[in-house]
């Protein structure tokens, strides 16, 4: 098995950065693109990396924000994927600072290409769910008081209805050497996310990490929980990406000596 970051706000210069995230994850009977990104860099890192459309068989949806689905336009006109994404992920929703409104939920042509696929196209994920052998979409994570992952996140653009985001959904694959999760931002929280993984897989052993972990503008008291509880959990690699933030990377980095590698478009991990 091997993971590909495609999208990421991290690239060298013959990549494309942008505020998203999206990788390949490369099974023994398929290619499964986590995510898509915001939807300028998709293509454009994909040639560079020699990945094209007709090798993915499989597209999961972390959540609706328009930095992991942007990208599902790169289908258009050519013969569609099976999707894996929650209900939810196709709400509008906006981010309201100051008054100020700005919708960040699925871009209407992406929503529009969701809404054109044949039904046996798409798999409503409302629980775990199978995608191939070893490889599991988790569906709505239960999610931990301890971990405040809130924002301006709402609704509607007066700010009144906030949104929950109750569609965060991560991945997970087996191997010899423990579980590997795939998060899109942890909008449910990263410890929360494992604890859920842990559980639903009954496994006890998380080889890797990799994405967005959402601690960009998380206090050091959740740094702090975060970093005590990915030691407790005995998580041996992490590779934060996208919403991370830098200095929650550096603290993690200093809290869990050795196991923080920092991913970038172009980076690879094999199992």
């Amino acid at each position: 098995m091997e993971i590909l970051i495609l999208v990421d706000n991290k690239a060298s210069p013959r990549f494309r950065a942008e505020h998203g995230f999206s990788v390949l994850v490369r099974m023994r009977q398929r290619s499964i693109l986590f995510d898509t990104g915001a939807g300028a860099a998709l293509s454009h890192n994909a040639s560079v990396l020699g990945v094209g459309r007709d090798e993915i068989q499989v597209v999961v949806l972390s959540h609706g924000h328009y930095d992991h689905t942007g990208g599902l336009t790169w289908w258009e006109g050519e013969v569609s994927p099976t999707l894996y994404l929650s209900p939810y992920a196709l709400q509008s929703r906006y981010s309201v600072r100051a008054g100020q409104a700005r919708p960040i939920g699925m871009p209407a042509e992406a929503r529009a290409w969701v809404n054109s696929l044949p039904p046996d196209r798409v798999v409503w994920t409302t629980e775990p769910h199978m995608i191939e052998e070893g490889c599991w979409v988790t569906g709505p994570i239960s999610r931990s008081p301890h971990e405040d992952t809130g924002g301006p996140y709402f609704l509607d653009e007066e700010g009144r209805f906030p949104d929950p985001m109750l569609e965060d959904q991560a991945m997970w694959v087996e191997t010899e050497e423990g579980l590997v999760v795939i998060s899109g931002c942890a909008h449910a929280g990263i410890v929360s996310t494992l604890e859920y993984v842990i559980r639903v897989a009954g496994a006890s052993k998380i080889r890797a990490v990799i994405g967005g972990f959402h601690l960009a503008h998380a206090s050091v008291a959740r740094l702090t929980y975060t970093a005590e509880h990915l030691a407790r959990l005995g998580v041996h690699t992490l590779v934060p990406c996208h919403c991370t933030g830098e200095d929650a990377v550096s603290f993690l980095s200093r809290s869990l000596e050795g196991r923080v590698v920092t991913g970038e478009v172009g980076f690879r991990l094999s199992f």
